[in-house]
């Protein structure tokens, strides 16, 4: 089964956990600066710098996603301690794992000299190839990782055909892109697994549709159950309502205008399932 094999991955050799534990809040200031320790702050940046890169040059967005859990697992290790304490450092790691995910994920390679362009003469060649393969021992070449939105395609995919229309299929699926690529800028989500983002973005954006209450929970129940997660626990609520969050902020000019909702749907409506509903509507967040 493959959300099964998927979900041994993220709870192994993929996973990810609170690396800024000893960090203090961010600071409202740029991310080269020399022997200054990375904050939330300052990675949020770097993601969103790669979407930007991304969506110049026409390539998947979930390659970010990708780059990112690169980049996490290898602060994660002895070995990215100093790009931790160091932002030169960090953003080197940052870029180089993007030019990494786009080697491997992508139709097109991107030359290490066009990682050293957009550096603007901060990096060479050399410390992007120097630094993509301390990267790869780190995370002992593990280059694969389930994302958020991987997990959703599959969740969607047991949805019973017909249940839906095109135009609410269409319009779940762009909502949760969107919870889940802030979810990949937004820190508070590094060491969630990507299925549990996935159902909660999953959760929060069929509320918005106009979906037939009972088809919506008969679905979500057959989710939870194929990928073994409690949908009505303490910790999903505490991530839908992040998600919630992460969108009104964004609705509000708070994270970049290159993670922007395609289209906004109806507001929510009740339920008396033990399928957790938030009491604010994603929907509203995205008007």
């Amino acid at each position: 089964d493959t959300i099964e094999a998927m979900r041994m991955q993220e709870s192994n050799g993929y996973r990810t956990e609170n690396y800024m534990l000893e960090q203090a809040e961010p600071e409202l200031s740029s991310c080269n600066g020399p022997q200054e320790p990375v904050d939330k702050e300052c990675r949020s940046k770097m993601s969103e710098w790669c979407f930007q890169v991304v969506d110049f040059c026409k390539f998947n967005r979930e390659t970010v996603s990708i780059a990112m859990s690169f980049l996490d697992r290898f602060l994660m290790t002895p070995s990215g301690q100093d790009a931790i304490m160091d932002r030169k450092v960090f953003q080197l790691a940052a870029m180089t794992s993007l030019y990494t995910a786009i080697k491997i994920h992508e139709p097109e390679a991107m030359e290490p000299k066009v990682v050293a362009s957009l550096s603007r003469g901060a990096y060479t060649e050399d410390e992007v190839t120097d630094m993509e393969r301390r990267i790869l021992l780190a995370i002992e070449w593990r280059m694969n990782p389930p994302t958020a939105m991987s997990f959703v395609h599959h969740f969607m995919a047991l949805m019973d055909e017909g249940s839906m229309s095109e135009t609410e299929m269409v319009g779940t699926l762009e909502l949760a892109k969107f919870q889940t690529e802030l979810a990949v800028n937004t820190y508070e989500f590094v060491g969630v697994d990507a299925s549990t983002v996935a159902f909660a973005a999953l959760s929060n954006a069929l509320q918005c549709a106009d979906v037939n209450r009972g088809v919506e929970y008969e679905f979500l129940t057959r989710v939870s159950q194929a990928a073994e997660i409690e949908a009505d626990s303490d910790d999903m609520m505490n991530v839908q309502d992040q998600l919630y969050d992460a969108v009104q902020n964004a609705s509000m000019g708070c994270t970049s205008g290159n993670l922007r909702p395609m289209a906004s749907s109806k507001g929510m409506g009740e339920s008396s399932s033990s399928i957790h509903y938030s009491p604010r509507s994603v929907s509203a967040a995205t008007n």
